[in-house]
């Protein structure tokens, strides 16, 4: 009984090297920079109504892939606040759509926005173990650029 790999094996294992090189060295398509410091305003909407501010800061951008920290302050319909705050970290998705995850909490919030100039409106969701959720919509604009 032989063992090893034959000739098809290393042509295709051969191929797969080749094709990871090319892919890990090119260089990355021009994007949209969402570098800088955003004015980030929410709303809650379920399951229950609160408002959240504060700062969204993307300090590093390569390529599409970004990341940053969200630092926030909810307040609750019943008048009460609370400081959460987290790193983020998303993907310039096109020219108009932006992509990222909040962790703010154990499980992230994802957001999905629309990105204009120095806007960025979209909706935001958070989905739990058990199926329960949090979801709202928010928005920001670019104060600072780098």
């Amino acid at each position: 009984m032989r063992s090893g790999i034959g000739w098809g094996g290393l042509t295709l294992a051969a191929g797969l090297l080749l094709m990871s090189c090319a892919t890990a060295t090119e260089p990355c398509a021009a994007t949209v920079s969402v570098t800088g410091t955003w004015r980030y305003s929410a709303v809650q909407q379920a399951p229950a109504h609160s408002t959240l501010s504060g700062t969204l800061s993307v300090t590093q951008q390569s390529c599409a892939s970004f990341t940053g920290q969200l630092d926030l302050i909810e307040v609750t319909a019943q008048g009460g606040t609370r400081r959460i705050a987290g790193p983020v970290s998303g993907k310039v998705v096109d020219a108009g759509t932006v992509r990222f995850d909040a962790f703010l909490e154990a499980l992230p919030r994802q957001h999905l926005a629309t990105l204009s100039g120095d806007s960025l409106n979209g909706t935001w969701l958070l989905v739990d173990g058990a199926g329960q959720s949090l979801s709202g919509t928010f928005g920001g604009h670019r104060e600072e650029a780098p």
